[in-house]
């Protein structure tokens, strides 16, 4: 029996698709893009651009939260900010979209794909925002 590989669908990558129509090294980054479309065309995505949303991020910013704050084994991420990731989902919980004590700033090796992640707790997961008042909106 013959076995057919296949290329990776990323642009520019020839390494053998080994997760789909990916190789490994892509499948993760495009598992999450996929996610993000999929998030996108949904009602809550309006929610998103909401400028209240873009205030919330520059706010907290300002504030100093540059770096990732993702904890693993106890010491925090070195590298900058990229996304602002929401600890419960604003498909289940859209009145704590534009609440800064459910958004934490993550690079994005740290950004999960999954839309919350409720079970991250303060001090083991991440480290919390500095500045417990952000009022926007």
């Amino acid at each position: 029996m013959k076995s057919t590989l296949k290329a990776c669908s990323q642009g520019g990558c020839f390494k053998a698709a080994t997760k789909g129509r990916y190789c490994e090294a892509h499948a993760v980054e495009n598992e999450r893009n996929d996610a993000n479309r999929a998030r996108m065309r949904k009602e809550v995505w309006k929610l998103y651009a909401n400028p209240a949303w873009a205030r919330l991020k520059t706010a907290l910013l300002a504030r100093g939260n540059v770096i990732c704050a993702k904890l693993t084994d106890g010491q925090q991420c070195r590298e900058l900010v990229e996304v602002f990731h929401h600890l419960l989902a604003p498909e289940e919980r859209p009145d704590l979209m534009y609440d800064q004590n459910n958004v934490i700033p993550l690079c994005k090796r740290h950004h999960p794909p999954l839309a919350g992640t409720p079970d991250w707790k303060p001090g083991v997961d991440y480290v919390p925002n500095r500045w417990p008042e952000v009022r926007v909106g």
